[in-house]
């Protein structure tokens, strides 16, 4: 028992340890988005803010994927590949986005002024 309370007590340091290295490096920004719930372990801290990246991510791809427009420029099948590329990036990260919705997204970039 008593190497069990050992292990834990070394653990709980390691892990408040760990949680202050985090947060250290991370913007202060970024930092106050997480309340500073001390049950939450490093591991969990860093799940927290995956999760939050990746919402930023599909926020930012999907404004993209919807707002871009050809400009003229660079050539139209260049366009369109980039166009893919994002509809790709988003599917990558779990939102399933089907053909035809990125069809019509190419088609009203191309479109549009």
């Amino acid at each position: 028992m008593y190497e069990y309370h050992f292990k834990l007590e070394q653990w709980e340091k390691d892990n408040k340890l760990a949680k202050g290295i985090i947060k250290r490096l991370i913007s202060d920004g970024i930092r106050g988005v997480f309340d500073d719930d001390e049950d939450k372990t490093a591991c969990g801290f860093l799940y927290l803010i995956e999760m939050s990246h990746r919402q930023v991510c599909i926020s930012y791809l999907i404004n993209r994927l919807t707002t871009s427009h050809y400009n003229g420029h660079g050539g139209l099948a260049k366009h369109i590949h980039y166009m893919l590329d994002i509809a790709y990036e988003i599917k990558v990260l779990g939102i399933n986005l089907s053909d035809s919705c990125v069809e019509h997204y190419i088609n009203q970039s191309i479109r549009d002024p």
